[in-house]
Formats: structure tokens, sequence, C-alpha cells
């Protein structure tokens, strides 16, 4: 029988012991991120660290991570993505409606529809992101599943919590809600408990700014002909300033300070009450041109969401400029009853 030197029996067995030191620590580090995000793919904590997340807390990250790989280079801006993007406001019946309403009718979309709409979409293999997502694409960090599509809530409505967030559970997707901040909390509209409970489930909330006005009055700047907006500075006027945006259906176009005010403050209501950052805006009315997309850049908005219609391909580009801040959406239009037939 031949003999071990000695040295060489220590230097086995510390490396040895090296590696089932190595291989506890990977395996119990393992067991912790499973616990913490069990069938998450959820990228190596290291790699989390190579990126500047936009979230402010450990627990939004994680949130927002969560069935996701992070990858640093997704994104390719020559590329077009497919991706249907639908508007939605009030998910309700027509309690307390005026029938003859033809506005108020037309918004409304039944929980049980929506359900109905939501199973479709979930049958044909689409999966739900939020504008943030949308937005972490075009950063490289995220990558978009094969099938997305963008589910948008403008206003802020009660009902999206009370009836749309349930049943967005239900089918484990996400929205996105579009928050009119000076209304937060008053009347009809969600608090910043509701919000927050949202933002917690990994909901998507974009601005509608803070007063609902007419950033514009040219809805398309590259047909833009007219009005004080177009391409020159818009002449300032002290009356304007006062008067402001008093209601929802003023439509008053707003002056270039309080357009930057408007983008401005709601930005900032939403990312210091919810934690979290805000990087998309949804153009109230859809109103909106080339000076309010450079207003919003300059404000550190990327994404603009517009009511004007997608093509039937809905292959849309989505770049750090211009076309990111002109993104078109499909508005799915009130139903009460029946089939999801017009929805499709």
């Amino acid at each position: 029988m031949f003999k071990i030197n000695k040295k060489i029996a220590l230097i086995l067995i510390g490396f040895l012991t090296m590696v089932s030191v190595g291989g506890a620590v990977v395996y119990s580090q393992y067991n912790t991120v499973k616990a913490k995000g069990k069938d998450s793919t959820i990228a190596k904590s290291k790699d989390i660290s190579d990126f500047s997340l936009p979230f402010s807390s450990e627990k939004a990250q994680q949130t927002s991570l969560k069935g996701w790989v992070l990858r640093p280079k997704v994104f390719d801006p020559k590329v077009k993505i497919k991706l249907p993007v639908l508007m939605y406001h009030r998910i309700n019946n027509l309690a307390g409606v005026n029938l003859k309403d033809g506005t108020q009718t037309g918004l409304r979309v039944s929980p049980e529809v929506f359900d109905k709409q939501l199973d479709y979409i979930e049958k044909k293999g689409y999966k739900t992101i939020t504008a943030e997502d949308l937005f972490l694409y075009t950063k490289g960090i995220k990558e978009l599943p094969d099938k997305p599509i963008l589910l948008t809530l403008d206003d802020g409505f009660m009902d999206n919590y009370t009836n749309a967030f349930p049943i967005l559970k239900k089918h484990n997707m996400v929205g996105d809600f579009a928050i009119i901040t000076h209304v937060t909390g008053s009347g009809e509209y969600m608090g910043l408990k509701e919000l927050k409970e949202l933002v917690e489930a990994g909901m998507g909330i974009s601005s509608h700014t803070v007063m609902h006005c007419y950033l514009a009055v040219n809805v398309n700047p590259k047909t833009a002909t007219s009005g004080p907006f177009r391409d020159s500075p818009v002449v300032e006027s002290a009356t304007q300033k006062e008067q402001g945006c008093p209601d929802f259906t003023s439509g008053i176009q707003l002056n270039t300070s309080q357009i930057y005010g408007e983008l401005k403050n709601s930005k900032e209501f939403l990312e210091k009450n919810l934690d979290i950052k805000v990087h998309s805006v949804v153009y109230p009315y859809g109103k909106y041109n080339a000076q309010v997309i450079k207003i919003a850049q300059d404000l550190g908005y990327y994404l603009g969401f517009t009511v004007e219609p997608e093509g039937d391909d809905y292959n849309i580009n989505i770049q750090e400029g211009a076309q990111a801040m002109s993104i078109p959406r499909i508005r799915v239009f009130g139903q009460q009853t029946g089939a999801v037939g017009n929805f499709i």
C-alpha cells in the first residue's frame, strides 16, 4: 500500500473543505432567492447591482423585477416591437348614470365584461406589462415577454381599485393607472392608500398631470398648422396664469409655465408619496405637440401616451425621442353585457 505525503494530504483536506463551504453558501443563497421570489426569474444579486434601477426601495425593486430576467442589451432602437396598448377609463356598471349621456356610458366597461376581456387576452397568450417595464426595456434592463400587452386605465377612478384591481389580480395581470393628482383622494377618485396598494401589488403608475388640462390645441405635432403652440414659444398671459385650468372640461389652453407645472408637479407628487419613479405621461384628451414633448422630456419623462389609434399590426417604434413620446393606444369602448366580439 502506498503512503500519502502528509503535506499533500493537508492540501487536499483544505481544498475539500473550501469546496464544501462554498457549496453550502451557494445553496443557502439559492434558497434565499427562492424563498423571496418563489418561481421568479430574477437575476443574481450581483447582476442587479450593476444597474441603476429607478426605484428607491428594495421592496419596489423586488416587486417590479418579479418574473423578469435582467439583460443589459435586449433593446434595439432599430427594431419595432409589437405592442397593443389598450385604453380603459371606468370599470363599472351604469348605476346612477344618465343613459342618454354617451360620454359616460362610453367610458364604462362592466366588471363582468372586463373579466371576459382579460380571459380572452390570457387565452391568446399575451403577458401584461406596465409603462415602467417598457421604460426599463428601452434601457436594456428588462426583457419583454414574447407577446406583451399594456393595459392603461385613465384618471384614477375608485372603481379602478374596487373593480379592476381584483380582476387583474385574479388573472395574474398588471395594469397601468394614469393618475390626475389634483383629485387624488377626493370624490370618486382613489387616494394614496389605494394607490400604494396598487404599487405594492406590482401595478404601474403614470402621470395624467395635475388638473387634466389641455396641454396643446393640436393633437399631432406633424400636422400642427395653427394655435400658439406649433414650434414657437407660447405668449404668456397674466389672465391665463390666474385662470389656469378650472375644471376637466374647460378646454383652456395652458401657457408654457403652466404646462411645465402640470407635468413637473404631478410627477413629483406621485414619486414622493408612492416611493416610485415615474417616467411616463398620459396626455389629457390626447393633446400634445412638439413643445409639450420637449418640456416633458426635460422633466424626465421618457414615454408619452396618446389617444390616437394604432395600426392594424400594432408594430411601434420605442426610442429615446419623439416617437417614444407619442405612443398610440386602442380605445376600449363602454360595454355592459354580452360577448367580447367588438373587443376582439
